[in-house]
């Protein structure tokens, strides 16, 4: 509000650390505290300074040519680089019906000019992730580090030239399915999907394109929950290795499977 506070409720125990973003300054956080049961953390202070500026330039690989019109962003502060890209490939929409995601600051995205130039201002000091992304190419990301107060020159991000996974998604059930549908695709890792690398809505025919990939990748399905009561669902995933300048297909016909029905309470009262 006006004098500074804020409150935050419904949280679960345990560690947490508060950010705090505003126009013209730098994101700042709190000292971490600890949440028990039923307890409450009160006056937590939260300083935003005015922070620093960020400028360079974006260029495409092999020629180093000048990359107008590419999406340069400040890594979200404490979370890793995969953290920050999986939060931005859910985009607006999925962000939006699962609650997750914080706006994002303009000042800290940028679009490359026609020199693929670009700044970001109000950066906080401290070691940043910049990353840099364009239809076609894999995301570039670099580490720099920032002063309390001046400017960091002359980054320079290069975008490697990549391919693409395409392909159609039916679904037996029909209804909206396909329209709260989004392709997935992570990096080949042990156990699981490993880590994000590309998602795509799918439109209204069923087809999706997720490009600037190079690579194995292991592809699913993420349906959104429908108005018809349906909840989220994850298909098995498949396989799919990109080459530069090529485009694998991969389809997926959904339908059937088991489902998982249950209730929530809260002392003995539905949730």
């Amino acid at each position: 509000d006006r004098d500074g506070r804020f409150v935050l409720s419904d949280l679960l125990p345990g560690r947490w650390t508060v950010w705090a973003d505003g126009p013209d300054r730098a994101p700042g956080s709190s000292q971490e505290v600890t949440l028990e049961p039923g307890t409450s953390v009160e006056n937590l202070v939260i300083e935003l300074g005015e922070g620093a500026r960020i400028a360079g330039v974006v260029r495409a690989e092999p020629d180093g040519r000048p990359v107008q019109g590419a999406v340069v962003r400040l890594g979200e502060a404490g979370a890793s680089p995969m953290e920050n890209r999986g939060r931005r490939m859910m985009g607006p929409r999925m962000a939006a019906r699962l609650g997750a995601g914080r706006p994002e600051n303009a000042e800290l995205t940028a679009t490359t000019d026609a020199n693929g130039r670009f700044e970001l201002l109000h950066v906080a000091a401290g070691r940043q992730t910049v990353s840099a992304s364009a239809s076609g190419h894999p995301e570039a990301v670099k580490t720099v580090s920032v002063p309390e107060d001046g400017d960091v020159e002359g980054v320079e991000l290069r975008l490697a030239a990549g391919g693409a996974i395409a392909g159609t998604v039916s679904d037996t059930r029909g209804g909206d399915r396909l329209a709260s549908s989004m392709v997935f695709a992570g990096s080949e890792g042990s156990g699981g999907m490993g880590g994000p690398a590309g998602m795509a809505e799918v439109d209204s025919t069923g087809r999706y394109r997720i490009d600037g990939l190079e690579g194995t990748y292991r592809v699913a399905v993420f349906q959104l929950p429908t108005s018809g009561g349906g909840g989220p669902s994850v298909s098995a995933p498949q396989q799919a290795a990109v080459t530069i300048g090529e485009t694998t297909t991969v389809d997926f016909q959904l339908g059937g499977g088991t489902a998982v029905n249950g209730r929530v309470l809260q002392a003995g009262a539905a949730v």
